[in-house]
């Protein structure tokens, strides 16, 4: 398991159907849904019919039922049932807080190849996360940097495609790609975009070639895995991939005579 998220009650106020409304990433995950949340948002649901909050308390006790009857499924994770070691009464605001953080860091302890973050708007339950140790995060904000990342990964998918000989045929601009993946590339996703271009640099289509060589030099990652890919590259039949691929080893730093050598090549500096 990738992440276990740690859930709040306001949490389950603000995304009542979280399994479709909420973006917890595409990493492995499970959610951990902590007994006292259930008093709460009983609590939560006797108000007044009409009031908004009263309103989404029921539909998230409905979500977590349908969850726990097995009617629906979290979309690439799992929920979890963390009971407290002894009864809570009464169930103060603070007493749900300290559940939350005791939760937390059981999971830190006993999953140590996971990442545990509370997902809470509670500023004072963030005050004392950060006051223990724990991570936690803004559900917002955890919620748009993944909806970004996966943004982030089809325009990625997009761009690689663009520098494939069937797009080629199709008279896409592989200038606009290479720009596109080389500022994706300088961000989160370099070890991703690195990986893609590699990939490219075997396409059949010599012009692919060249231009991931490009592009590789570019992006600036001085992996073991670009330097080997380059250096097979000096190996082309194509002279514009060998040159291409020189090139991007000077920018990356790789000692001009040490790269001409396998191929025989004579390029100026």
């Amino acid at each position: 398991m990738k992440f276990i998220f740690v859930l709040d009650t306001n949490f389950f106020i603000d995304y009542p159907d979280f399994p479709t409304s909420f973006c917890f990433g595409d990493e492995p995950y499970a959610i951990i849904l902590c007994r006292p949340i259930l008093y709460e948002l009983d609590e939560i649901k006797k108000g007044n019919l009409h009031s908004e909050r009263v309103q989404k308390a029921r539909a998230a006790i409905n979500t977590i039922n349908e969850l726990l009857s097995g009617k629906i499924s979290l979309p690439g994770g799992k929920l979890m049932l963390k009971r407290p070691p002894k009864p809570v009464t009464p169930y103060s605001t603070m007493r749900f807080d300290e559940e939350i953080l005791e939760t937390a860091k059981w999971y830190i302890k006993s999953e140590p190849d996971a990442q545990v973050i509370i997902l809470t708007s509670d500023k004072n339950l963030q005050n004392l996360a950060m006051f223990d140790g724990v991570p936690v995060v803004n559900p917002a904000e955890w919620h748009f940097e993944k909806l970004e990342e996966r943004e982030e990964r089809k325009v990625i998918e997009q761009a690689s495609a663009l520098l494939t000989a069937t797009a080629l045929r199709k008279g896409y601009s592989r200038a606009e790609a290479i720009d596109e993946l080389v500022r994706l590339g300088k961000g989160r996703f370099g070890n991703e975009v690195a990986f893609r271009l590699l990939e490219a640099l075997r396409d059949e289509d010599f012009f692919a070639r060249v231009t991931a060589a490009v592009a590789l030099g570019e992006l600036g990652k001085q992996t073991d895995e670009v330097i080997a890919g380059l250096l097979e590259a000096l190996r082309d039949e194509d002279s514009l991939v060998r040159s291409g691929a020189v090139k991007a080893l000077r920018k990356l730093g790789k000692p001009t005579d040490e790269v001409i050598t396998p191929c025989g090549m004579k390029i100026p500096s």
